[in-house]
């Protein structure tokens, strides 16, 4: 039995959910390493395939788990408060062909329908996308895709930032699945990954008008660090960091 302490901090990446909230270009940089990946998952049921865990190394040489060895513009249209209730029954996986391309068009699609975004927040969200994918790290990031009735209509990302600390990103909810808690069950799919990888904290980095995802964020106790002005996505904007320290996850 082994024992982690570690602390989390979440970061807004690109997604239309909570975790999300467009970051200056100059937060975005990553350096791209291309190394040879499978582009989609052998196994795409969450806990294995791409972005899964499953057989992965630790940092250290162990099994990937802790001990034995090893981005956040934060989603605007996370509100899984408010919307239909589907009966349909919602799982969360491994991301398959296509999926990252939806991820990228939903965010388009929300907020500039629901907060008046115009198309650099797209091009932003494309560019957060391409790099997960061209650096991706399979042993300490993950990628969760929400289906529906066959259908993609929601994600979030959880990417390394160091050895110690997670950024939560692209936490976005399609409307027609909104109202069941989705929200907060990715967010929670994210914590307990982090948990798992002995990180120390999570950070996001969000919008202030994103009352749903910060209620979210809230709730599973993150804590708002601070606040900045800004203009992007042809709007004044106010963003904000939150983190997480695992002690504190609910």
């Amino acid at each position: 039995m082994k024992l982690c302490k570690t602390v989390i901090s979440l970061s807004l990446a690109i997604a239309v959910v909570p975790v999300f909230a467009a970051e200056p270009p100059a937060l975005l940089a990553r350096s791209v390493k291309m190394t040879p990946q499978p582009p989609w998952p052998a196994g795409d049921e969450q806990g294995g395939g791409f972005g899964g865990v499953q057989g992965n190394r630790g940092e250290t040489g162990g099994n990937g788990t802790c001990g034995k060895s090893i981005h956040g513009v934060s989603s605007l249209a996370a509100d899984d408060t408010v919307g239909r209730m589907s009966k349909a029954v919602v799982k969360l996986r491994n991301p398959r062909a296509g999926d990252y391309g939806r991820v990228v068009a939903l965010h388009g699609e929300l907020y500039s329908r629901e907060f008046g975004y115009d198309a650099m927040f797209e091009a932003l969200v494309a560019e957060i996308v391409a790099g997960f994918v061209r650096d991706f790290d399979p042993r300490r990031e993950r990628c969760w895709i929400a289906e529906m009735d066959g259908e993609a209509v929601g994600s979030v990302f959880l990417v390394k930032l160091s050895r110690t600390t997670a950024k939560l990103r692209l936490l976005i909810i399609d409307p027609k699945a909104r109202g069941q808690g989705l929200g907060r069950r990715l967010t929670r799919a994210c914590i307990a990954f982090a948990r798992k990888k002995c990180y120390r904290k999570i950070v996001l980095w969000t919008q202030s008008h994103l009352g749903a995802a910060r209620a979210i964020y809230q709730a599973e106790g993150f804590r708002q660090v601070a606040s900045e002005k800004h203009r992007s996505f042809g709007k004044r904007l106010v963003a904000e960091t939150w983190e997480l320290r695992l002690e504190n996850a609910r």
